[in-house]
């Protein structure tokens, strides 16, 4: 065998036999995936729908706020409910309307800035009082001349110059309030209003506020307030009148029973003032206490 030979296959033999050394990708810096939270202020209930606000996102490449609810203080994307998508970054309140009175809701807001989420923001709650709709509480609506919603018994047949009628000249609030007039000077007539509740609308075993405004031109007088049916009764005096023609309010609570029944309970202002007098009510309103 050719020496030249010799050498070249013993020099290839050599080079295959060493090791290769391994080529050693540098490491690429991992993207900064920290998007800012923002801080999202105390909901506020109003009449039937929740009031939120935010603060506003300080990231370049914001892409939209998530505004998710639940039930529990256990609130991420994944248990919550997401309930507002907003793409523009001023665009920092919503009214939350899908809600049900008695109930407790948590609310959390997240960021997108390009594919990143943030971690979250605080967690505001707030729970929606119950309430009794009690229709045309301030004597606004007006149907065929007469008072829409309410059965009036002004006692006229006792006393035909007894009488309940729309004040358009003194309200407590908007334009009207509902002036009761007692005739006789001797005599009691009863006079009231009511309308039906449905049962469906009240909670048992539940606080609730009641309240209304009144004032009369004469002092003393007697007056309850009537939450019933066949099965339950809730009954309360109201105070005194006090002739000085000042609106005051009147508030108590009511606590419901467990048993309701199975019937829509009656809802009455009832009035047994002698003399020849005038009061007026306005403003109704059965709310649950907080």
């Amino acid at each position: 065998m050719p020496r030249q030979f010799f050498l070249f296959f013993a020099i290839t033999i050599f080079l295959s036999c060493k090791k290769s050394t391994p080529i050693v990708t540098p490491k690429i810096p991992a993207v900064n995936s920290t998007v800012a939270d923002v801080k999202l202020d105390t909901a506020i209930y109003d009449s039937s729908r929740v009031n939120l606000s935010w603060s506003q996102s300080p990231s370049s490449s914001f892409n939209s706020y998530s505004l998710y609810r639940h039930t529990s203080s256990g609130i991420n994307p994944t248990t919550g409910q997401l309930i507002h998508v907003a793409t523009n970054v001023n665009e920092l309140t919503f009214q939350d309307k899908t809600i049900n009175t008695g109930s407790e809701y948590f609310y959390r807001i997240y960021v997108q800035a390009g594919t990143v989420n943030s971690g979250g923001s605080n967690i505001v709650s707030l729970k929606v009082p119950a309430k009794i709709s009690i229709l045309n509480p301030n004597f606004e609506s007006i149907v065929n001349n007469k008072l829409a919603n309410w059965n009036v018994v002004d006692n006229s047949f006792g006393n035909p110059l007894n009488s309940i009628e729309i004040d358009n000249v003194d309200a407590q609030d908007g334009k009207n309030s509902l002036k009761f007039h007692h005739e006789d000077t001797t005599g009691c007539y009863e006079q009231w209003i009511d309308q039906y509740i449905p049962l469906s609308e009240i909670q048992t075993n539940t606080t609730y506020d009641v309240s209304f405004y009144y004032k009369s031109d004469f002092n003393g007088g007697s007056g309850n307030v009537r939450l019933k049916n066949n099965d339950f009764r809730i009954e309360f005096a109201i105070p005194k009148m006090v002739g000085d023609g000042v609106w005051r309010k009147f508030q108590t609570q009511i606590v419901t029973p467990n048993n309701l029944g199975s019937t829509s309970p009656q809802f009455m202002i009832h009035f047994c003032n002698q003399g020849k007098n005038n009061w007026w009510i306005d403003n109704i309103k059965i709310t649950g206490a907080l």
